[in-house]
């Protein structure tokens, strides 16, 4: 996974797997979720990103894996 941010565009690009995009769908006003030509989510981009989070906030992220229940 890589997220992505560009201070341009004000948009931040999360990256779950390396895959060509075969289609995308804007779910909401600025978030789009990109799929794989077998539908499976690749991918999220958020627009106007510094209107949706607080850009420190994006630095700071925490990844917790939680264990599978036995």
């Amino acid at each position: 996974m890589r997220i992505q941010y560009d201070n341009i565009a004000d948009a931040i690009y999360i990256l779950i797997q390396e895959k060509d995009v075969s289609t995308s769908k804007e779910i909401e006003d600025g978030v789009i979720i990109d799929f794989d030509e077998d539908k499976k989510v690749i991918g999220f981009e958020i627009l106007n990103a510094s209107k949706k989070f607080e850009l420190k906030d994006i630095s700071t992220i925490n990844i917790d894996i939680i264990p599978a229940a036995s």
